[in-house]
């Protein structure tokens, strides 16, 4: 029959009443659950297959079924509790009581009802709850199939989650229902010569039980066939002994598919990025083979081969968890496996797309300096008319410096896509540092002068070796002292500072410039990153070149910082290179 519930707090203990039918109070509700005789008893195996698949089907570390009696709730069946009766007190599933079906608690956290338990405040600090009811017959609530999560989901359950717990809860009853029918007619069967007629309403119960029993289990055999997750179960053997379709459409169909042992034609190689990739797992090493060794939730990214050889390879994930019965003893194990091979592709074809895309940049330097050689011829032969001599020299020069601009901008470009694309070749050698601080500044000395900047240059007394390429180091020092010269005002002053240390050496720039605010140093070394400029974009460049110092620097096994106290406060660029002999010299 149908019956609304009401719970009235009395310091935690409950007083029920029965709306619309006869009145009952929590004594009789209590009276109702001891009747069916299963407080206190002994795990069973029905209880506990149907609790491990409520938490494999939601992902949810504890799930229980809880039984409120007096004063406590005890569990029929957990996993991830670790026991097996709590005080009434700590109880959630007693609001569950309230509701007339399902509770669902996102964030335990944001519930006022849940401020003071323990369980919430303290270890195992719950955070997600969902309890469905179980109910007699009369609609008499004997406590919930619940599962639990230390993690909130804003999100809750979704509509086939719910289906799921619901469905389960119902098979669950049905097995209370189902003791409850053995038990009464054991009692029968011994008053069998008084009471003929109880026996047989009891068989006839029994029958109706038994077929809801097995209605439960046709529902239970269809979720498992619509789940979109691979399940596979499988006896203490390893013997698979259900496949459902989803695992069939990532498998296919094997001639042997309902005796498929640990010796069985299984393939699969590792796909989780580690130093194993690609190599082919061990007979031992299957999520299947690790439950049955007691493992509880072994979880792997693989790559396998389906039995039919027509079907391409699957990327899955997978998690496997024993089966044990009342006395511990694993008896099989249920494999769940959700097929990302989508996600790996989409993963793969992102990567591709950035590859193309510095490709892309290579090309288009490229193409953007083919123009520049007969520019610059041109501007040669005009430098040679002898007409009008001053302007087409000036013309010229002009030509030629800007063609040469272009170049470096280019140029620039051209080292960036190649340090992006580890295309960059070393040719290094041991090198006197003060030799390449040296050509640095004579790179950057026309800027300097133009700035009328005042630059000191203090050198260790000692000689300073590193093992490194000339070229790139000298670029490396030519864009920091030509960053430091940008950004300084008219006559400003700039210090290049050497020092040795026993196993390195820095080099420090210093300057009495714009400096950088504390947001521009931390994206001081990202591509196309620069301080504000006016609309005549005064200071020039692309942006990459202290991006290009880092990389270079950091194939030479160095590091490179950036430091200033705010913006019109100067800046210091430091780089750190090892020392020949050092530990991490480059060879």
């Amino acid at each position: 029959m149908t019956a609304c519930w009401r719970l009235r707090e009395r310091s935690f203990a409950r007083h029920w009443s029965i709306v619309d039918a006869d009145q009952y109070d929590e004594t009789e509700r209590l009276a109702v659950l001891d009747s069916y005789d299963i407080l206190d008893t002994p795990a069973e195996q029905a209880f506990d297959d149907v609790v491990k698949l409520a938490s494999q089907l939601l992902d949810a570390p504890i799930a229980a079924v809880n039984l409120i009696a007096k004063n406590r709730q005890w569990f029929k069946s957990e996993v991830g509790l670790g026991t097996r009766e709590m005080p009434l007190d700590d109880s959630i599933c007693k609001f569950a009581l309230l509701e007339d079906q399902l509770m669902i608690v996102p964030d335990t956290r944001e519930d006022a009802r849940f401020a003071r338990n323990p369980l919430v405040t303290g270890e195992p600090r719950l955070r997600f709850y969902a309890g469905q009811l179980l109910k007699t017959k009369a609609g008499i609530p004997l406590g919930t199939l619940c599962v639990l999560d230390v993690e909130p989901r804003p999100e809750g359950l979704t509509q086939q989650q719910q289906f799921v717990l619901a469905t389960l809860a119902q098979q669950i009853m049905s097995q209370i229902e189902l003791r409850k029918v053995v038990k009464d007619q054991a009692v029968l069967i011994a008053r069998q010569a008084q009471v003929q007629g109880e026996l047989r309403e009891s068989q006839r119960r029994a029958l109706e039980v038994s077929r809801q029993a097995e209605a439960e289990r046709r529902r239970t055999d269809a979720l498992l066939e619509a789940a979109p997750v691979g399940i596979v179960i499988a006896d203490a053997n390893g013997a698979i002994v259900k496949m459902n379709a989803e695992n069939r459409r990532m498998l296919g169909l094997h001639p042997e598919a309902t005796d498929l042992g640990p010796g069985q034609p299984w393939r699969g190689w590792w796909a989780d990025g580690s130093v194993r990739h690609g190599q082919p797992l061990a007979p031992h090493e299957w999520s299947l083979a690790r439950a049955l060794l007691g493992e509880e939730s072994p979880r792997q990214v693989i790559e396998i081969a389906p039995f039919d050889a027509a079907t391409p390879r699957r990327t899955v994930l997978n998690s496997g968890r024993p089966v044990r019965d009342e006395i511990g003893a694993i008896i099989g194990a249920v494999i769940a496996q959700m097929d990302i091979t989508d996600r790996i592709d989409a993963e793969s074809a992102l990567r591709m797309a950035d590859q193309k895309k510095d490709e892309f940049l290579a090309m288009l330097a490229h193409e953007l300096r083919n123009p520049l050689a007969p520019i610059m011829s041109a501007a040669a032969i005009l430098s040679n008319f002898h007409f009008d001599e001053g302007v087409v020299r000036r013309t010229g020069a002009i030509i030629a410096r800007q063609a040469g601009h272009m170049t470096s901008l280019i140029n620039d470009l051209l080292d960036v896509s190649r340090v992006t694309r580890g295309k960059v070749q070393l040719d290094t050698a041991e090198l006197n540092i003060r030799d390449v601080i040296a050509d640095a500044i004579e790179q950057v000395r026309p800027l300097v002068t133009r700035h009328q900047h005042h630059l000191d240059v203090l050198l260790a007394p000692v000689q300073v070796m590193v093992r490194g390429d000339r070229k790139r180091l000298v670029q490396v020092f030519a864009n920091l002292l030509g960053n430091a010269a940008k950004y300084t005002p008219d006559g400003g002053r700039i210090e290049l500072l050497l020092e040795a240390q026993a196993r390195t050496l820095t080099v420090s720039i210093r300057d009495n410039g714009v400096g950088m605010s504390s947001e521009l140093i931390d994206s001081a070394f990202d591509l196309f990153s620069q301080g504000v400029q006016g609309l005549d974009r005064s200071q020039g460049g692309l942006g990459i070149g202290l991006a290009l110092a880092r990389s270079l620097v950091q194939l030479h096994g160095g590091v490179v910082s950036a430091k200033s106290d705010g913006v019109g406060m100067g800046c210091q660029l430091e780089v750190t290179l090892p020392r020949v002999g050092a530990a991490m010299c480059v060879g």
